[in-house]
């Protein structure tokens, strides 16, 4: 039942070598054939999400991708100095040998600034959650305390799959207030019969197996819920005649 958080300070330089940033990674990022002229700054973001995809996929051979493939690459890590990109990844294998021990990763407050056409300075912050012990109750306590870091009010929380108690409470919930009335999970599953209930009463069921994608999701629907309120509001508008 225990679940750790590791949150480091995190500074990558980096250098294409082959030419301006935008030109490179484009490429890569978007598989087109020809240079596209897109922010460096996107470019290397991107970059970085798909090393998230790669890692939190148990992938350490994609999450490599986004490194210099070079022996002259210097890694930092907490046994110090690493030289060279095979190396690096051996030191992963070593320390992360199963998918349970690599965990979530999540990049947050990236700060990107170019240095040259061809080289850029990337300052941020990376966290690893990472349960001790993968069962069901770690995953909830885990995914309660991330509701309360954002504070976002709990009407309950239960171990188990989506059933029709679970619904019926929730059409309740949604009467009273629609940002509340909606399901978070991580790693659930929701029957098909009671799938269709979901459909059919309009509710809301959001579920992931990252912890923080379900947070990031739930905000998303927040959001978009706002803006239908608002234009909902705005159509109700008496509009003088002309």
């Amino acid at each position: 039942m225990k679940h750790t958080f590791i949150a480091s300070l995190l500074i990558i330089v980096l250098s294409c070598g082959d030419g301006p940033i935008e030109s490179q990674y484009a490429k890569e990022a978007t598989g087109e054939t020809e240079t596209a002229q897109k922010d460096p700054a996107e470019v290397i973001g991107k970059k970085m999400e798909s090393q998230e995809i790669a890692w939190n996929t148990g992938n350490l051979n994609e999450f490599m991708v986004g490194y210099w493939e070079s022996d002259s690459l210097k890694f930092i890590g907490r046994s110090g100095l690493t030289y060279g990109w095979s190396a690096s990844l051996a030191n992963y294998e070593k320390a992360y040998p199963d998918r349970d021990a690599m965990g979530q990763l999540h990049f947050n407050n990236l700060s990107i600034d170019l240095l040259c056409d061809d080289a850029a300075h990337v300052i941020g912050e990376w966290t690893l959650f990472r349960e001790a012990l993968a069962d069901t109750i770690g995953g909830l306590e885990a995914l309660g305390n991330l509701l309360q870091e954002k504070e976002i009010p709990i009407s309950s929380a239960s171990l188990g799959d989506v059933n029709k108690k679970d619904i019926s409470r929730l059409e309740s919930m949604k009467e009273k207030d629609p940002f509340k009335g909606v399901i978070l999970g991580f790693n659930i599953k929701v029957p098909g019969e009671i799938e269709e209930q979901i459909k059919i009463k309009g509710l809301k069921v959001i579920n992931n197996n990252v912890i923080y994608k379900t947070i990031e999701d739930y905000e998303k629907y927040t959001e978009s819920l706002k803006k239908e309120i608002e234009i909902k509001e705005l159509g109700k508008l008496v509009r003088p005649c002309k």
